[in-house]
């Protein structure tokens, strides 16, 4: 098993938590969003639904990375050798994977609330 420093343990811990974060927030929004999204706006316009739908798939596309982003982090601690904290970056892709959709979904649900707010 794999022995590490603080730096290394610190990192290790931000990473994950900052990934669990992320992963918490996308599948709360889409909850939210699926729940309530009728009941909230009414009926919804062809538009208003394919921007929910493509932020809905971004959100799912980065709980996927999210888990892709632990699994690395958690292939990482299986090294038989000392881990350091950049070893951190071998989650950089997955990171990647995780934060830029979830980016991309979050101003879509914003364009979403603009579109919904210009039916009233």
């Amino acid at each position: 098993m794999a022995t590490m420093d603080d730096q290394a343990k610190q990192a290790f811990t931000a990473a994950s938590d900052w990934s669990k974060q992320i992963m918490t927030l996308s599948t709360g929004i889409v909850t939210l969003t699926v729940t309530f999204a009728d009941k909230i706006f009414g009926d919804l316009t062809t538009a208003e639904k394919w921007v929910l739908v493509i932020a809905w798939l971004l959100y799912v596309v980065s709980i996927l990375g999210g888990i892709w982003v632990l699994t690395a982090l958690t292939s990482t601690l299986a090294y038989d050798r000392e881990v350091v904290a950049r070893d951190v970056q071998e989650s950089q892709l997955p990171a990647f994977v995780q934060v830029f959709p979830f980016i991309a979904a979050t101003l879509l649900i914003a364009v979403f609330g603009m579109l919904s707010l210009g039916d009233g």
